[in-house]
């Protein structure tokens, strides 16, 4: 694959998160050409309720503020993302450069960053396939569009998201169900506080899904609780149980690479898709800096620039 052509980039990024984006504005300040590719601009952090613990932002931040002002970022300094979605990502033994094949195209790099972030954990449970298909459910908060037919919501988990997602839709004239398997709660507790006391949010502790069907357009969900068996009606549900990286585009060889932890000079993986428990906006900016950082400094741009 030679350099002319028009689908090859020095450096392709995959992912529109904090990571991704930081990283794409340090590789414009070094003037390296480069292509970043997403499904969603901004990430998860669409999600977010009010971001606290972002340094510049007293008084906190909403995730979609927060998102419109990385995109003007990137308006200001002219960096273009490409929408589309990632189908495979490959490098055979031998290859020099990567072959990023997306639904809308291919492209080929010599550096990659993968900055895809996490995808939601499902529960597994009959009806919920069904459920997500006509919209009763879903794992993420920024679609979501208020309509006064909804009247009742239930989010299936105990730590931040569940929490944040809550106090987020409690602005609504809805009443918010907060439904948790464990006794623990696992979010931080000034969110649990502040669910607590918020009259439009109820905890509901210890309690098992078994099923999730659609009824007349509601969701009938079936549960255990103190050993008994309940029915409860809900318009809307979303499931907070957990994210796992977004990886399933790797091809074998890659996915090694990535399980194993194995440094390679042209590949970089940054952000919460390798920050495990560690998922905060901060460090994956810092991840994208740094990696960018490091991109600038290889022998191949050196010699590039000389």
């Amino acid at each position: 694959m030679l350099k002319s052509n028009q689908n090859y980039y020095s450096v392709i990024i995959i992912g529109c998160g904090p990571a991704g984006i930081a990283c794409a504005i340090q590789l414009k300040r070094s003037n390296i050409d480069f292509k970043i590719i997403c499904k969603k601009f901004g990430g998860i952090a669409n999600n977010a309720n009010n971001i606290e613990n972002l340094l510049g932002f007293p008084n906190g931040v909403s995730g979609q503020t927060f998102v419109s002002l990385l995109k003007q970022h990137f308006e200001n300094l002219s960096i273009q993302f490409t929408k589309d979605n990632i189908q495979n990502i490959s490098k055979e033994n031998g290859d020099e450069m990567f072959h990023i094949k997306c639904e809308n195209g291919e492209y080929y790099s010599k550096f990659l960053i993968i900055a895809s972030g996490t995808i939601p954990k499902k529960l597994n449970l009959l009806g919920e396939t069904e459920l997500l298909e006509k919209n009763l459910l879903n794992y993420d908060i920024f679609n979501f569009s208020y309509q006064n037919t909804i009247k009742s919501i239930a989010i299936v988990g105990s730590g931040d998201a569940a929490y944040d997602y809550a106090l987020n839709l409690a602005k609504f004239p809805v009443k918010i169900d907060i439904l948790q398997r464990s006794e623990e709660t696992k979010c931080l507790p000034l969110l649990q506080k502040r669910a607590q006391d918020n009259s439009n949010i109820n905890i509901i502790k210890k309690i098992k899904l078994k099923s999730l069907i659609e009824d007349n357009n509601k969701i009938k969900l079936k549960a255990i609780r103190e050993s008994k068996e309940e029915t409860r009606y809900y318009d809307l549900i979303f499931v907070t149980v957990g994210r796992s990286p977004n990886i399933t585009f790797l091809s074998d060889e890659l996915y090694k690479i990535y399980r194993n932890s194995i440094n390679l000079s042209h590949l970089y993986f940054i952000g919460d898709v390798k920050n495990k428990h560690y998922r905060q906006i901060s460090i994956s900016m810092g991840d994208g800096v740094k990696s960018a950082m490091k991109i600038t400094r290889n022998p191949f741009f050196r010699k590039k620039n000389e």
